[in-house]
């Protein structure tokens, strides 16, 4: 379905096009901006499933021999900030087991949460919603302060309890209570930019360019909506719709038996 995005948002996206293309950063020039962010308060699950259906859990391993993964990531999503800003994390599996929640800045610096059970952690759905402290009822943020030289496009990961391993997560409504398992998968998560006067989130800065989910099983249905700027301005929405399939991958792809794609941008 072709039709048009918000303003504000497609500027967004096509200023991470360019930014990533001038920067080189990335092979393919196709980015997923996956969030669509609800009154500015976080961007990450809570966005993927606010349309009902069932939740999709962030698959996130290394593991290459599941079919439906065969692209693999440790749950990477990509963040534009500025010098100033900050960046507010958080993971349902952060603590448990290997969980945890790694950055990859700019300038090459990297850094985690480690093995924190309270900083960092998402515990619950009510927590989801919220966003990071200091929203109301919010959970504790591991953060982050962009220094100087590290504006530009950070990487998370949000690395799950267990990097490989048969356990399905239990399937569950997306705007239910969840259960975070021991699996490779996260039941929610979220990535939130603090201005530099600390007094608002800024919406919109969140996107990723591989994005591997998993229901839990295979009676209920994928009801995310993914937000698609084309590199030559065409604007998509792609609705789910109820989508059934146990696991799930999307990613771009510019090149199919040597044939040039086109080349997108998606946001949620």
């Amino acid at each position: 379905m072709q039709r048009p995005i918000p303003a504000q948002y497609y500027r967004i996206c096509m200023a991470y096009s360019g930014f990533l293309h001038k920067k080189r950063l990335l092979l393919y020039r196709l980015i997923f901006c996956l969030f669509m962010p609800i009154a500015g308060f976080a961007e990450g699950s809570k966005e993927l499933n606010q349309n009902g259906g069932f939740r999709a859990f962030l698959y996130s391993s290394t593991e290459v021999s599941i079919p439906s993964f065969l692209f693999p990531t440790l749950g990477t999503m990509k963040v534009y900030a500025k010098v100033g800003e900050t960046l507010y994390l958080g993971s349902s599996a952060q603590g448990i087991g290997r969980g945890t929640i790694n950055l990859r800045s700019p300038d090459g610096s990297t850094y985690t949460s480690s093995t924190s059970t309270s900083t960092g952690r998402i515990n619950s759905r009510a927590e989801e919603v919220a966003g990071p402290l200091p929203n109301a009822n919010g959970y504790t943020p591991f953060t982050r302060v962009v220094a100087a030289g590290q504006e530009g496009v950070w990487e998370i990961d949000f690395v799950s309890a267990s990097n490989a391993g048969a356990e399905n997560p239990t399937a569950q409504a997306a705007n239910g209570n969840w259960t975070q398992g021991t699996g490779p998968f996260v039941a929610a998560f979220d990535i939130s930019v603090r201005n530099t006067a600390n007094t608002a989130f800024l919406s919109g800065r969140v996107f990723t360019t591989i994005f591997s989910g998993i229901i839990g099983g295979f009676t209920g249905g994928f009801n995310g909506i993914f937000y698609i700027v084309t590199k030559d301005g065409y604007q998509y929405i792609m609705d789910n719709n109820g989508q059934a399939g146990n696991g799930f991958t999307f990613l771009p792809i510019t090149k199919v038996s040597g044939r040039r794609m086109a080349k997108h941008l998606i946001k949620v």
